[in-house]
């Protein structure tokens, strides 16, 4: 099969997963502070969707690595955090990312048998998943010196600060009116 390159394969579906990754946590945060409307509704299916199928490449990306034979790694060490002996913190963080998505997307689809409160403690673990896919990616990735890679990282990780920043200005900004503190208009 000369055609098929487990390598490229393997790199291709890391990639593809964290493009997906990065627009389902994205997409959820942002929606999280529109309005419930049609339109948030579809961003809402799309950030569940862009989930799933993340997780689905990094499992692909997780299973073909075991049959790459520059490594060699064996199945403990793909699925089991921080068991390889080759870069164990990076390929740590990304099965540790891989098994707090799964974490994730579980939860979610329970969301009717969770409560709310729980299920909301549990969604938060999005930001760990997504900044530890990240540092897998920089410094574990193979193409992490290639400039469109490099643009990629930077791009999601400034949407991702931005959506973050912007998601706990709202969080804070809840808790400060609902506890009876008033901010004040400023007068010019």
């Amino acid at each position: 099969m000369s055609w098929f390159s487990i390598w490229e394969s393997v790199r291709s579906a890391g990639i593809v997963s964290f493009v997906l990754l990065s627009i389902s946590v994205i997409g959820g945060i942002f929606s999280s502070l529109l309005p419930k409307n049609q339109m948030n509704a579809r961003l809402q299916m799309f950030h569940q969707i862009s989930g799933w199928f993340g997780f689905w490449f990094a499992v692909l990306h997780m299973a073909l690595l075991f049959f790459d034979e520059y490594v060699g790694y064996t199945w403990t060490e793909l699925i089991i955090p921080f068991a390889s002996t080759h870069e164990k913190l990076w390929l740590g963080l990304g099965t540790t990312a891989l098994w707090g998505l799964a974490v994730v997307l579980i939860s979610s689809d329970l969301l009717k048998i969770l409560k709310r409160k729980w299920w909301k403690r549990i969604h938060f673990l999005t930001i760990p998943v997504y900044l530890f896919s990240l540092l897998h990616g920089l410094f574990l990735g193979t193409d992490t010196l290639s400039p469109s890679i490099v643009s990629l990282y930077v791009l999601s990780g400034t949407l991702f600060l931005v959506a973050l920043i912007l998601r706990l200005r709202v969080a804070l900004w809840g808790k400060a009116n609902r506890g009876g503190l008033r901010v004040r208009k400023r007068t010019t």
